[in-house]
């Protein structure tokens, strides 16, 4: 069992009847079942998310096929916005020639595994992300909000504690904060819950980091994580969280019509690196508001000492 809440289907045999059809049986933790067909969950784009959506079969899901085949750092979905999934759920509908494991990783176990001084900064400050949306690089904010109207990015974040002002060369930039750790409101297990280390700059191939940071200045960066109170994070802080994530990570191959399920508050998720196509549908179900997880920091759209 992969992270707690993490589950794998225990066969293969009903995708036999066709996409539309099958339904595969999973396992959650401590022997509960449930029933999941394969593409009919559905995935809502969240603005200022780093995924774009597709459509299949007039559906609105997220397919994890972004350009190039490299590996993505564990994250916790959409931890940066005030509500987000509790569940997730990866479904294989193409599974990579090599490589492109969906790793899971115990949250409870990372959080255990960091220095004690760096777990203090964090619980006391929360921590910091900022962006500048640029067409050269990631999304443009056009897609990254779903909206052509700049008055209605506005308005979204004034209205999701984020700050955002239109700069004069006409790109956006949001600064945010938002707390480090949560409580599970279930099981009151506290959490290592964010993407501190999947936006941050120290985490980019060390070519691509040295490219940016020759053209642009460090708060020009197209993203960028930090402490909450604004204060940089060094690469020795970045390398602390990816051994953590290391030490509590699961991983199995993908093949097609496999199905995991993902507590996303339990276990954080990433992508290996793969060759070949890959395709996995991603839903996510269960909507948890950050106000019933005891967060240690309030968000806030500044970045200052509390």
């Amino acid at each position: 069992m992969a992270a707690g809440h993490a589950a794998r289907t225990a066969g293969r045999a009903g995708q036999r009847r066709g996409a539309a059809g099958a339904r595969a049986r999973v396992r959650v933790g401590g022997g509960l079942r449930a029933s999941a067909r394969r593409g009919d969950q559905l995935a809502h784009a969240v603005p200022g998310a780093g995924h774009p959506a597709v459509e299949l079969r007039r559906r609105r899901v997220l397919v994890h096929r972004l350009p190039g085949r490299p590996g993505i750092m564990l994250h916790n979905e959409n931890s940066y916005t005030l509500s987000f999934p509790g569940t997730i759920m990866f479904g294989c509908l193409t599974a990579p020639e090599s490589g492109g494991a969906t790793p899971v990783a115990d949250c409870r176990k990372v959080l255990a595994a960091l220095p004690d001084e760096l777990v203090r900064r964090f619980r006391e400050v929360g921590w910091g992300l900022v962006r500048n949306y640029t067409e050269y690089f990631g999304l443009g904010w056009q897609t990254a909000f779903g909206t052509d109207d700049p008055d209605e990015v506005l308005r979204y974040c004034a209205a999701n504690d984020i700050g955002a002002c239109w700069e004069a060369n006409g790109r956006l930039r949001t600064v945010q904060r938002r707390s480090a750790l949560i409580r599970h409101p279930r099981l009151d297990h506290e959490v290592w819950f964010n993407h501190v280390a999947f936006w941050s700059v120290w985490s980019l191939a060390e070519e691509l980091r040295a490219y940016l940071l020759d053209d642009l200045a460090a708060d020009e960066l197209p993203y960028n994580t930090m402490f909450g109170d604004g204060k940089p994070l060094t690469e020795q802080d970045v390398e602390a969280l990816a051994r953590a994530y290391d030490a509590a990570t699961l991983r199995e191959t993908w093949q097609a019509g496999d199905v995991i399920l993902v507590d996303n508050l339990l276990a954080a998720h990433g992508r290996d690196p793969y060759r070949g196509d890959r395709m996995i549908l991603v839903a996510m179900g269960e909507p948890v508001d950050l106000t019933d997880c005891a967060p240690t920091v309030p968000p806030a759209p500044t970045l200052d000492s509390r």
